[in-house]
């Protein structure tokens, strides 16, 4: 028994082939940021003479210029070729009716929301009027009294007919989801196509055969985050390591196993070339935002304005990602000095957006066609990655040698294996998994471990009387990190988001983990406007801080606070009279930085003074 690979042209004389149908299954896939890699597996029966095997169901989002079949068995492969049949073109009924349903559900909640503002603008005169008083005679106990059953019977009618619509209008809601749902179920079966590709072979006898067909598809990628959890000061940080699986290729992956590379194989693999760099005055308007870390919001439409469940955005250049919700909303962490997002969804243009914005909004435009592609051969310049070169590329045989590198796991929530190459890693999943083909993410867990820290908090009272806790951690590189969002828990209490920027040369990587309220920050002006006076021709500011810091736990803590000085830039104006005790001193920035242990139950205070000079005509703003 040999094994074969084939990629070969075809001849027009295979036309007399038999043809029979190769029924396969998907065994495994290796997902990239953008991206799988999937690989069928088939199994038939060969009669004697040439045969031409039909290889029917793959995703039409494939890259034909990826195909590659391996044969195994005692025959010759003569010729490969594919081509995309479509199912149907044209908008099937269910979805034009689903569409419809949708929009009269729209309707009728606009119309019970009118509704509910007439009630409430019923239940504010009914307020305002309440009060009676006679004109002419006084009001008499039983006008009073009717009045007020009146009334009484008037709103308690209002606030029972506003719940009713109330809850008609989460009915609504509801019943907008599941057919919006279906929607999305059914709508990359409109679109749908799907490859098949034709492998014709030469049996001298006959006899069973087997094959392997892998390629390269689009319309899926995943994208990690995280779980970071800390119980006390104490204690190690503990993390989770998720994958943001997405799938919609328009074909089930059932029983598959997974692999997830953090390698980008749509990416150019051509060493960049310098070009001349010629100086000139350029007169750039910065982004306001510029320089910081965002929290970017936003939501996904089509052109008719219906909200695009599931669309994936990605910010460029990093493996941070996230995906829309049922309204086509999303919030991701941008961090600093990354502008772009990419925005994509199954049958839609992908669109790069520039961050102008803590809120960004998109319109997808439908668009993405596919012509009828013969392969003949594959360039020796695949951009695929070294795993899937194994074969005969450009007729040289390629057979990797690499070697996976294993890393014993403190703790395996499935059966993993990790896999360090030369220019990428995978985490290979040894339990098999069932990903439809749908909008809708997939969270898989894929390591758990603790992660030896030192905590510190952080506090800037002249923006934000609030400390903020940071673990540091050394000899990260060992757990394999990626650029991602983490959600935060502390003491069992979920604190919020932050952002882990993996692709960092620092020795420590630094991991805020947000507020602790069991720190008391204070920050007072200890002098008032009578500290400024005039000397001769000059205006003299006296400014005197105090910042009180109270650790509120019971165990001791480190704190590092940051105030400031300002900074002058003229002669004229002078910063004397600088007063901060142990604090160290940032004569180019102003920067003020103490460094405090704060026992527990304690209090300690730091001040900061300082005198401004400056001519007396001048009007200058001193904090």
């Amino acid at each position: 028994m040999k094994t074969l690979f084939y990629i070969l042209f075809l001849c027009p004389f295979l036309a007399f082939a038999k043809e029979q149908p190769l029924p396969s299954t998907i065994k495994k896939v290796t997902v990239f940021i953008e991206g799988g890699q999937v690989l069928r597996q088939a199994a038939t029966h060969l009669p004697k003479g040439k045969t031409e095997l039909i290889l029917s169901g793959l995703s039409k989002y494939l890259d034909p210029k990826s195909i590659r079949v391996k044969g195994i068995g005692d025959f010759t492969v003569l010729a490969i070729h594919n081509q995309l049949d479509y199912l149907d073109e044209e908008k099937s009924k269910e979805n034009d009716l689903l569409r419809k349903q949708i929009k009269e559900l729209d309707s009728q909640s606009k119309l019970l929301q009118l509704d509910i503002q007439a009630l409430s603008e019923k239940q504010e005169f009914l307020r305002e009027n309440k009060r009676i008083t006679g004109t002419n005679t006084p009001v008499s106990f039983s006008d009073y009294n009717q009045y007020f059953k009146l009334y009484s019977e008037e709103m308690r009618q209002t606030i029972v007919k506003k719940n009713e619509i109330e809850i008609q209008i989460n009915e609504i809601k509801n019943q907008r989801n599941t057919l919006y749902n279906q929607l999305n179920e059914i709508a990359d079966k409109e679109r749908k196509g799907f490859y098949k590709i034709k492998i014709i072979v030469h049996a001298a006898r006959p006899m069973p055969a087997k094959f392997e067909v892998s390629y390269f598809v689009s319309n899926c990628g995943w994208f990690p985050s995280y779980d970071i959890r800390v119980d006390n000061l104490e204690h190690p940080v503990n993390l989770s390591y998720k994958a943001n699986l997405r799938q919609s290729t328009g074909v089930d992956w059932k029983n598959v196993l997974l692999t997830f590379s953090n390698a980008t194989p749509t990416d150019a693999g051509d060493v960049p070339q310098l070009a001349p760099f010629y100086l000139g005055e350029v007169r750039r308007i910065p982004n306001k935002l510029d320089g910081m870390v965002k929290r970017v919001t936003g939501q996904i439409t089509d052109t008719n304005g219906e909200p695009l469940y599931g669309a994936s955005i990605i910010v460029e250049g990093t493996s941070i990602g996230t995906t829309t919700d049922i309204d086509g909303k999303y919030q991701i962490s941008v961090p600093a000095g990354q502008h772009n997002l990419e925005i994509s969804y199954t049958g839609f243009q992908k669109t790069v957006l520039p961050v102008t914005s803590t809120r960004m909004n998109a319109v997808l435009e439908e668009g993405m066609q596919i012509q009828e592609v013969v392969v003949a051969s594959r360039s020796s310049s695949s951009r695929l990655p070294a795993k899937s070169q194994s074969g005969i590329i450009g007729g040289v045989p390629v057979v990797s040698g690499r070697k996976k590198e294993r890393k014993a796991q403190e703790s395996k929530p499935i059966q993993m294996d990790l896999t360090t190459n030369t220019t990428s890693l995978e985490f290979d999943i040894k339990v098999p998994y069932t990903i439809l083909s749908k909008p809708k993410s997939q969270i898989i867990e894929m390591r758990n471990f603790n992660m030896p820290a030192s905590y510190e908090y952080h506090i800037v009272p002249k923006i934000e009387a609030s400390a903020y806790l940071m673990a540091y951690i050394t000899d990260w590189e060992q757990f394999h990190l990626m650029d991602g969002e983490s959600n935060l828990y502390f003491e069992n209490t979920y604190v919020g988001k932050a952002l882990i920027e993996a692709n960092s040369v620092r020795d420590t990587l630094p991991l805020s983990l947000g507020k602790d309220k069991s720190i008391s920050v204070t920050r007072t002006n200890v002098l008032d406007r009578s500290n400024t006076r005039l000397l001769g021709a000059k205006k003299i500011i006296k400014k005197a801080w105090k910042t009180e810091i109270k650790n509120n736990k019971s165990t001791p803590i480190k704190v590092i606070v940051l105030d400031q000085v300002p900074v002058s830039r003229k002669k004229k104006i002078e910063v004397v009279g600088i007063d901060f005790g142990s604090a160290q001193y940032n004569d180019v920035n102003g920067e003020v930085k103490w460094s405090l242990d704060i026992a527990p139950y304690t209090k300690s205070t730091v001040h900061l003074n300082y005198t401004v000079k400056y001519p007396k005509e001048w009007r200058i703003l001193v904090e």
